[in-house]
Parts: C-alpha cells; structure tokens; sequence
C-alpha cells in the first residue's frame, strides 16, 4: 500500500449524520453522532484523491477518484457498490 494514509477526499450528507472519506484504497463513512464507521467501500487501488458527494437522501454515495476511471455509486448501508 502506499506508505502514508492521507484522506484524499471527504464529504458530509445533506443532514451532517454522516461523513465520509477516502485514503488509500478504501472509502470509509461514520456516524457523526457514535463517531463509529457504519460502511467501508474497497477501491481497486490506492488513490491520491478522492471526490466524494452524498445522494440527498443520504443512502448513496457517489466516488470519482483520480486513478480510477470509473465514477462509482455506492450503497451506504451495505458498502457494496450499485453502479
């Protein structure tokens, strides 16, 4: 892995319950509220940076990473990605 665990990229939801943030190969999201993580989304490889964006209603999350050529949706309960 790459030998520094920088965040990459953040993001809060529309309600601030949750923030999300990149480092590395791995997207993680917490609770704002238990300051524990609720999901954590696996990227292919290590990224330098990260854009994150929540969907509205809080369920999505959107990835577009720099080393990454896909724009990837990710379900926020399950951590698996939907598109």
């Amino acid at each position: 892995g790459p030998p520094d665990r920088h965040v990459a990229g953040g993001a809060f939801s529309a309600d601030a319950g949750l923030i999300a943030a990149g480092a590395g190969d791995a997207i993680v999201v917490w609770s704002i509220e238990t300051a524990r993580p609720v999901a954590r989304m696996r990227l292919p490889e290590p990224q330098l940076y990260v854009r994150l964006a929540f969907a509205a209603d809080g369920k999505t999350l959107v990835s577009d990473c720099r080393e990454d050529p896909l724009i990837r949706v990710w379900d926020v309960k399950t951590g698996k990605q939907v598109r």
